[in-house]
Order: structure tokens, then sequence, then C-alpha cells
């Protein structure tokens, strides 16, 4: 099976080197991206990195992936150089892959590269020089360049037997299932479908997340949408009817009783209290 499509390159949309001194930090607090992924190559350093909901400390020879529309947040040792590479791109189908995905729901978002790491490493520099060069034509070669580095990753991801997965490990599965929920908190979500997202039964599905999470599923989507609900209450004028349709329901009444059962208080009055209003 060919698991990149021949006839689709990708466009570089991005992309640097950051060298940092010790002190210097790499920091970037909670965001997402959504019309492209990102890749970055940690050529030396350590951090710690939360990626769709899940924290990795992460070292030298690491990929790390952020595909399109996942949180993630970055923050490197400070105490320690850093030196990592990253590229910004979109245009890319990787097998049954949703558009600009380069690993799927049950994978892992970091890749520890080995003897390996060498070979894309020639990537990374061939990568970097063509798309800072300026001479004719660089942008499409610094586009290939990157194809051929995406084909390099895929044969170690797709055709190694070492390759890291998510899938079927039971201390995993609660975090696929939360990471999904952060992506898909805004439309009706079932228990069944949250099975089937992270390729178990509701019965396990509950089992594993409540020992995990200490609650239930559907316990965790509703709390997860009252924290958006409270972050557009405060950053925002729209109604409560529309932050209800918003968060995944139909009701505006029903969104205003389960936030008063979390957040102790209604709606309206948590927005006056955080915008500084009189009561």
């Amino acid at each position: 099976m060919e698991w990149l499509r021949p006839n689709e390159i990708p466009q570089l949309l991005h992309a640097g080197i950051f060298r940092l001194k010790p002190g210097e930090p790499f920091e970037f607090e909670l965001h997402l991206h959504d019309d492209f992924t990102e890749l970055l190559f940690i050529r030396d350093g350590y951090g710690r990195f939360v990626i769709g909901g899940q924290e990795y400390q992460v070292g030298p020879r690491s990929m790390l992936v952020y595909n399109e529309g996942v949180w993630h947040e970055e923050h490197s040792n400070r105490e320690q150089e850093f030196d990592a590479v990253y590229f910004a791109f979109r245009g890319v189908r990787i097998g049954d892959l949703p558009s600009n995905h380069v690993t799927g729901a049950d994978e892992t978002a970091v890749v520890q590269f080995h003897e390996e790491f060498y070979r894309v490493d020639e990537h990374l520099t061939r990568i970097i020089r063509e798309f800072h060069s300026g001479e004719p034509e660089s942008g499409s070669a610094a586009n290939y360049a990157l194809g051929s580095l995406l084909v390099d990753i895929v044969r170690i991801m797709r055709h190694s037997q070492s390759r890291p997965s998510l899938r079927n490990a039971p201390s995993t599965i609660a975090v696929v299932a939360k990471t999904y929920i952060q992506k898909h908190y805004g439309k009706e979500l079932t228990l069944p479908e949250l099975a089937d997202a992270v390729y178990t039964s509701p019965y396990h599905l509950c089992r594993l997340f409540k020992k995990e999470t200490g609650r239930t599923p559907i316990q965790y989507l509703i709390e997860y949408r009252m924290e958006v609900a409270k972050h557009l209450l405060v950053t925002t004028d729209e109604t409560l009817e529309q932050i209800a349709e918003r968060i995944g329901y139909a009701s505006a009444t029903h969104f205003q009783n389960l936030f008063r059962k979390v957040a102790g208080m209604p709606p309206g009055r948590f927005r006056r209290l955080h915008k500084g209003e009189s009561d």
C-alpha cells in the first residue's frame, strides 16, 4: 500500500531553526493551527510538551507532530541549550488519515528516532536551505524536499517493527478519548461514538476512562464544554443561545442548567463577575 498519494506535493508555509542558549526559553502556550500541520524536530535539548491533552517529556532526536486542529503547548528546559527545526505545511494526505494529518488518533504524537535520525537530519538541512535560498524555483524545491522527508518518515513509522503506537494500549485509551472530546465537543457526542473512536466497547471505555480520570467520558464531556463556555462568556459578547449551540447543546435552557450545576452559578452571573460588572 502506498501511504503517500503520489500526485500530491505538500506546500511548505514556514520553516525555521531555533538555537537557544541556556536561559532563553522556548515557550508557546496552548494553541492550535486550524489550516496547517507543523512538525518540530528536536536536535538537542529537552522539554515538556502537551499535545492533544497528553503530556510528553521529550529529548534529542525526537519529532513532534502537531496535526491540524490539535491543541498543543511547548516548554523547553530553559537550563539547557535547545536546538530544533520546524516546518509548517498543508496539502498532505497520508493513507486514510484526514487531510493535513501525519499521525492518527491511535498513534503517539512524538516519534523517537534512533540511528535513522542522521538521515532525517539531512532532509531537514536541505529543506531549510532551499526554503531560505531565494534562488529560482526554491519554493518548489523545498516542497519536493519536504515530500521526500515525509516519505522517509512514513517508512520509519509505518514499516518499522518498533514504530510507536497507542493502539490498544489501555493506559492511553482515556487520553485518546479526551483528545476526541476536545476536538469534537461542539457536536452531539454519544458514548458509542466515543468508543468507536478509540477502538473499544462503551463498557470498556467507561471502565478505563473512570479508572484514569475519576469520571465517566460523558461527565468529562460536560465539564470540558463548561470550560469552553466559561472562556466564551468572558472573552466574547455572544448570547447564551449562541454559546450553547457552539458547545453542542440545542437548548440554551439545558446549557444553563448544566452550567449552574458545574460552576455553582448561572452563566449570566459568571459573565458579570468575571467582566467586573455589577451583579
